[in-house]
């Protein structure tokens, strides 16, 4: 058994989207998986796979003017490093825009992507199934199709970001629906991060989509040892005006710090890139910029952190583009045994799993009425250590229930042998 997984994100055992994806595969021998991907990444996960293919913009932009180029490369997680080099000659990121998108869907269209090299590479790893993570790309959606049509073998389809069901009317929304669309058609199985997600996209496409997050490793509780210092951190990414999100939290709890008994300080660490004028944003507000941090900084900033941090935008354009997606970080923040603050607007899924789980650690961003009540209950957790262990294992028991990375992989991986296995 072999199942070729179509993804933007390669596995990765740094990034979020590609940790996601390699723990729902754990369950899987790197034998029994192969990747095509189409974003060039400096960390590929050995431990998950090793047989990868890489597609990126720059190749097929290439064809586009020499059709007789060999598109795309076989690619050894051990090329990490050659790929950052590359990575870091190019221009910074661009913000994606709708604009952008249909040009690089155009420019997809028009290139060569199924060359002889990758029919060859396919050939070798004679795959039984197609796993395929669905995104805000046409052109993904076309070439998981075609590569279905060519090979004969089931599809099943992975949806982590909402750009259809509450994204606003546009064109390119109108022939992104229909898009994802003609894949669905052809799926056999269908999954989506979340129950909100999973439960809005059935009844959108007329599907059963089955709910699946992110899911760690149990491990024993590790309580934070008693201090007057008090550490709150963020991980993750600043997009979708999460900077002005953390600004605005760290801003109301200084509006309130004559309530608040203990030292505390916001530590935020992101790959994000952080401007001159808003690190002296920061500065002003008493939060420290830490960079990214991975591997055992990573566990270590995690393990010196008291509270962690959420936060979403409560700006309406964002609001719609996470209004159903859950952070692949609160599965981690849950085990890790820690609790959080989750500020943000009620819409969001994320922010509402939290309120699920226990409504002291949320702080509705766009609730004024409720804003004064629910700022007080983080001021008590700020200064309460038995009210930060009491969430804290409320967390961590929610996370043994529902994200337990060996019993949900072990369930995944039997729904894709059923759909391999079933008679055409």
């Amino acid at each position: 058994m072999k199942i070729l997984v179509i993804s933007n994100n390669s596995f990765s055992d740094v990034y979020n989207n590609g940790k996601t994806l390699k723990a729902m595969f754990s369950e899987f021998r790197k034998d029994e998986l192969c990747m095509l991907f189409f974003r060039p990444h400096d960390e590929i996960s050995a431990s998950a796979c090793e047989d990868y293919f890489l597609i990126s913009d720059k190749e097929i932009l290439k064809s586009v003017f020499f059709p007789r180029h060999e598109t795309g490369a076989i690619i050894l997680p051990s090329d990490s490093m050659a790929i950052k080099e590359e990575l870091m000659e190019q221009r910074p990121k661009m913000q994606r825009t709708k604009l952008r998108q249909q040009l690089r869907d155009i420019v997809w269209k028009m290139g060569h992507w199924n060359k002889r090299k990758l029919r060859e590479w396919i050939e070798i790893q004679k795959p039984n199934a197609i796993f395929f993570v669905g995104s805000y790309c046409k052109f993904a959606n076309r070439i998981a199709i075609a590569l279905h049509k060519q090979l004969q073998i089931p599809m099943a389809v992975y949806y982590t970001d909402d750009y259809v069901v509450n994204a606003k009317p546009s064109i390119y929304r109108n022939s992104l629906i229909k898009s994802y669309q003609k894949l669905i058609e052809e799926c056999e199985q269908f999954y989506a991060i979340g129950e909100e997600m999973a439960g809005a996209y059935a009844q959108f496409f007329g599907k059963r989509f089955n709910p699946i997050m992110n899911i760690v490793d149990k491990s024993e509780p590790c309580p934070k040892q008693e201090s007057p210092s008090i550490t709150i951190s963020y991980f993750g990414s600043l997009y979708y005006k999460r900077f002005d999100a953390i600004v605005k939290i760290a801003q109301l709890l200084n509006d309130r710090k004559t309530h608040i008994k203990n030292i505390y300080s916001i530590n935020i660490y992101t790959s994000s890139m952080i401007t001159e004028e808003q690190k002296i944003q920061l500065k002003k507000i008493g939060i420290n910029s830490k960079g990214f941090v991975k591997g055992d900084e990573f566990k270590n900033a995690m393990k010196a952190t008291d509270i962690f941090l959420h936060v979403e935008s409560d700006d309406e354009d964002y609001i719609r583009l996470v209004k159903l997606s859950v952070s692949t970080k609160i599965p981690e923040y849950l085990m890790a045994y820690r609790p959080t603050i989750a500020f943000g607007p009620k819409e969001v899924a994320s922010i509402r799993l939290y309120d699920k789980i226990d409504s002291r650690m949320v702080v509705f961003s766009n609730d004024k009425g409720s804003l004064d009540c629910r700022l007080n209950r983080i001021i008590q957790l700020i200064n309460d250590s038995s009210l930060r262990d009491e969430l804290a294992q409320v967390g961590f028991d929610y996370a043994c229930k529902h994200y337990i990375r060996e019993v949900v992989a072990r369930q995944f991986k039997n729904n894709l042998i059923k759909m391999i296995n079933k008679p055409l």
